[in-house]
């Protein structure tokens, strides 16, 4: 959004308004002074309104630093605007929102380390599990990790908990494992295992989130198998 002409802070605000409360850069034709900024900063905390204002005179700051320049420039707009980093919703959060963990990181990483995080809701098992796959993932390297969110694929709540080597196989063929769609868990095996030992140091690392539905669907498929997918996972 670009202003042209001078108006007052409040004008920057409802000329803003069609954008609703998304966030919204200004390219403002003019000089805001700091007595400025500062009312613009307290009218976005009054209305919860997310706007970044570029006027001439930061523009010509920023011309005067370095390249990159946006981390400058956010530095210098964000603190006159509001934001809300603090959700209560499980998500995927920014990495500077990410803070601690490191142990538990390390032991879901680590290959002997635990296979199973469990607790309250609310308490960030997702964030963290979305936090693993950001840091470690990395195919050059021949590291796959990949989170997979069961509920929202309906695994154990509209499909059986067998259909979930059907979504690990469509992960392994995004990542090149495998060169062709399957579902047979034999199939998938002994492919991945042939990716493996091709190149030393290849690993895949798959985290399963909301997995309560799908242990409790795979839980007694019959009077003679229990968990027969958990128990396959772990060959």
């Amino acid at each position: 959004m670009t202003i042209q002409r001078a108006v007052t802070e409040e004008e920057i605000l409802d000329i803003a308004s069609p954008v609703g409360v998304a966030p919204t850069l200004v390219f403002y034709s003019g000089k805001l002074g700091s007595q400025k900024r500062r009312e613009l900063a307290r009218l976005c905390r009054d209305r919860r309104r997310r706007l970044l204002v570029l006027d001439d005179l930061l523009v010509l700051f920023l011309a005067l630093q370095p390249r990159p320049r946006l981390s400058a420039f956010f530095r210098c707009a964000l603190p006159f605007t509001t934001s809300q980093p603090y959700v209560t919703t499980a998500g995927h959060p920014s990495p500077e929102m990410f803070f601690g963990r490191k142990s538990e990181r390390a032991a879901i990483v680590e290959p002997k380390g635990t296979h199973l995080v469990f607790g309250g809701r609310q308490l960030g098992k997702t964030a963290l599990l979305r936090d693993v796959e950001r840091r470690y993932h990395d195919p050059s390297r021949g590291v796959i990790v990949r989170y997979l969110d069961l509920q929202q694929e309906s695994i154990g709540l509209g499909r059986p908990a067998s259909d979930l080597w059907e979504l690990i196989a469509n992960v392994l063929l995004d990542q090149g494992v495998l060169q062709r769609r399957m579902s047979d868990f034999s199939t998938i095996q002994a492919r991945v295992r042939e990716w493996l030992d091709a190149v030393p140091g290849r690993r895949i690392l798959l985290l399963l989130d909301e997995a309560d539905r799908f242990l409790a669907a795979d839980r007694v498929v019959d009077e003679l198998r229990r968990y027969p997918t958990v128990l396959e996972l772990r060959r």
